[in-house]
């Protein structure tokens, strides 16, 4: 799908996410008031099958100076909004053809890779979140999904060796959950830590 877009900026919603009225026109603003921004994320309200609010999306927005995302934010801590969420520049994505399963973790990184992100404070999307459901959530999900996660930061280890740093980090926050968790996909960041 995002292959086929043809516009100067992408926006993409799930099928089961709700976009807020002004939605796509703050992204645009924003992007056409910033040329060295690449990606644009927005809050979301979190909500069930039922249709109840579970809870905000309460990434504490503190940690980015003014909203402001870097390529060391997303290398230390990992994907900082949810897809639905996202408007980028078509720019900034180059890769068209990636091999094996992708997070959108991979293409975060890669966009910041051209650019500065910026996180809207603004509640502009509904993310339907359920328990039970979603690949990293049900039967092996979670154990695939980190799978493909840590296989992304060695791909970026390789990538961006002046990184190793944040890519560190990163490792380590996700070998303490998966510790925590005792999912045998510690070893993978473990393996990572140790690069």
């Amino acid at each position: 799908v995002h292959n086929r877009a043809a516009g100067k900026y992408v926006a993409h919603i799930d099928g089961d996410d709700i976009a807020l009225p002004g939605k796509l026109q703050a992204q645009v603003d924003y992007l056409e008031a910033h040329p060295d921004c690449s990606v644009v994320w927005h809050r979301v309200l979190l909500f069930n099958d039922a249709g109840t609010l579970c809870k905000p999306n309460l990434l504490d927005l503190s940690m980015f100076e003014e909203g402001i995302v870097r390529l060391n934010d997303a290398l230390s801590f990992g994907s900082v909004g949810y897809h639905s969420a996202m408007m980028y520049r078509s720019s900034a994505r180059k890769s068209r053809h990636v091999e094996g399963e992708t997070l959108d973790y991979f293409y975060t990184v890669e966009m910041l890779m051209s650019g500065s992100g910026k996180y809207l404070g603004e509640v502009l999307g509904k993310y339907r979140y359920n328990s039970n459901t979603g690949i990293s959530r049900k039967g092996r999900g979670p154990q695939t999904v980190m799978r493909v996660y840590a296989g992304h930061l060695n791909h970026y280890l390789a990538l961006l060796p002046g990184h190793r740093r944040e890519i560190f980090i990163n490792s380590l926050i996700y070998l303490l959950v998966e510790m925590k968790n005792r999912r045998k996909s510690a070893a993978l960041f473990l393996t990572l830590a140790f690069k």
